[in-house]
């Protein structure tokens, strides 16, 4: 039996009870085989998410129809949910939904901005037609 390496430490004891010098498994090995094995940890493999549209479902929800929207980013936000517990039939579903709401949704404000302003078009044109000058017929 020999001594363990010194560690380079001085040995404080004043009060306190003896350790030795050198920790087993720290600079030399007790009762091993000297077989050493390496584990290799790697990081999980990612799975590809669904697109969730939250930016489309907001936009919809601002410049074009307000309840279509509110519904496409309650779907978007399902899709998130449902990306991150790893439910990917759920998330293609509720991202197909999400999808299909903010298209409705741009083609309602696209068809109710046409609407208004064919509207705000002609009334004017006609106003503005009959009126010469001072005098409105």
């Amino acid at each position: 039996y020999s001594a363990p390496p010194a560690t380079g430490y001085s040995n404080y004891s004043a009060g306190y009870p003896q350790h030795p010098t050198q920790q087993p498994g720290y600079g030399y090995s007790v009762g091993t085989s000297g077989v050493q094995t390496t584990v290799v940890v790697g990081a999980p493999v990612q799975q590809s998410q669904f697109k969730d549209h939250f930016a489309w479902s907001i936009i919809t929800t601002i410049f074009c129809c307000f309840w279509i929207g509110i519904f496409a980013v309650m779907k978007s936000q399902a899709t998130r949910d449902a990306n991150a517990r790893g439910d990917r039939a759920a998330a293609s579903r509720f991202s197909a939904e999400a999808l299909r709401m903010n298209r409705v949704g741009l083609g309602v404000g696209i068809a109710c901005n046409v609407i208004y302003f064919t509207i705000l078009g002609v009334y004017f044109g006609m106003y503005y037609r009959a009126c010469y000058g001072y005098y409105c017929y």
